[in-house]
């Protein structure tokens, strides 16, 4: 089958672990000839939008990556753009399925315009905006989403055959701003990368990383990672409240960067023989980290970390936030109800029992990882079946 993913709102980069990325991976994998259209706008080593300047056609472990140009002199973060020659690029490469990633972009009416022509063409989209990351302002809300992109959501809603929210939050944000009625969308859950997942057990990277920082095979590791920046300071109340739990056996591992406003403090806390600090890590070394943890906890708002987390079979506590629940699939996780050092203590000794621990142990390897199992996820949402 030829499977088309469009990844015009954002962009497409090689070895990220972004849902774009790892559907576009199991496609391919699982037999499918895949090609990613995409911007010529990329990240440099810096973090800065910079203009590709390689060949517009390149190749990514068998994924056919194809970058357009955007029409005029404008930015990646210009959000009203436009790509030159799309409708062209769809008609030379002639897909069976288009997944469409995210629906805020005004060409929604080319990617129509070819369904309406190709009535053969299956098309997906899939929606990773709420109100938490999204439309929290009023021009973002009443200018961006219920003007121009309700509209091209709208355009792409009369031709799409499945569409998609990929927390249940997102899922309500494309009913509550769009319009779009619940019956019509589905949940897509973010996941874990099935082979980093197989990997870090082959490699035994539980002793390896153990034994590196020192810690012991009774010993129970929380792990707990991500920017720790205002949109996470919670992380510095995780710290706190693991020192207070006052067990030589339970320690904390935490890895990630910290805001400038965040680091003295940070570093104090660091300083406890319950804290180990590792820095930054590769995205793919994530896996790694996970499987040498007993308990992952995340205090502070959802991101990727939290379904890699339990996709690679981990008990987790996550901050209670509404619309985010969908990682609990029957025990294996955990809620911080309070996010204050004391709150967040109180909940851990809870889990810490191990009657309760081993519990969530059980469902997660059962459970967890083939639910959040991205080879499941991208297999099920181009077929009949949906789980």
């Amino acid at each position: 089958m030829k499977i088309v993913h469009v990844c015009l709102c954002g962009l497409y980069m090689p070895g990220w672990s972004y849902q774009d990325n790892m559907l576009a991976k199991y496609h391919q994998l699982s037999g499918n000839e895949v090609t990613v259209l995409t911007s010529k706008w990329v990240y440099n080593q810096n973090g800065e939008y910079v203009l590709w300047d390689g060949p517009s056609i390149t190749e990514d472990n068998g994924i056919k990556i194809i970058r357009l140009e955007i029409k005029g002199n404008k930015s990646f973060q210009y959000k009203f753009k436009r790509y030159i020659g799309l409708y062209e690029t769809l008609e030379k490469e002639q897909p069976q399925i288009i997944f469409l990633h995210s629906s805020q972009f005004l060409d929604a009416d080319v990617i129509s315009k070819y369904v309406k022509k190709h009535k053969e063409v299956k098309l997906f989209f899939d929606n990773h905006c709420d109100f938490k990351n999204s439309a929290t302002n009023l021009f973002s809300k009443y200018i961006l989403h219920k003007m121009f992109w309700r509209r091209s959501t709208g355009i792409l809603e009369k031709e799409a055959e499945r569409i998609y929210g990929v927390t249940p939050a997102r899922v309500d944000f494309l009913s509550e701003m769009y319009g779009i009625k619940r019956g019509r969308v589905e949940l897509l859950p973010l996941g874990a990368d099935d082979e980093r997942v197989q990997q870090a057990i082959a490699t035994n990277q539980r002793n390896l990383i153990r034994n590196k920082y020192m810690v012991k095979e009774n010993d129970i590791l929380l792990l707990t990672g991500g920017k720790i920046d205002h949109n996470k300071p919670e992380t510095l109340e995780l710290m706190e409240a693991v020192i207070a739990l006052n067990r030589d056996d339970v320690k904390l591992l935490v890895f990630g960067s910290v805001g400038k406003e965040y680091q003295s403090k940070f570093f104090e806390l660091e300083k406890s023989d319950k804290i180990i600090y590792v820095g930054w890590i590769q995205s793919d070394e994530v896996y790694n980290y996970f499987e040498a943890a007993d308990l992952v906890a995340f205090p502070g708002l959802h991101s990727v970390l939290w379904e890699q987390a339990v996709g690679a079979g981990k008990p987790c506590v996550f901050r209670e936030i509404e619309g985010f629940r969908h990682v609990d699939i029957g025990g294996n996780c955990a809620f911080f109800h309070e996010v204050t050092a004391n709150g967040i203590k109180e909940t851990i000794q809870t889990i810490l029992d191990d009657s309760v621990l081993n519990k969530m142990k059980e469902i997660s390897e059962s459970k967890g990882k083939r639910f959040f199992s991205y080879k499941r996820i991208a297999d099920d949402c181009i077929s009949n079946k949906q789980e």
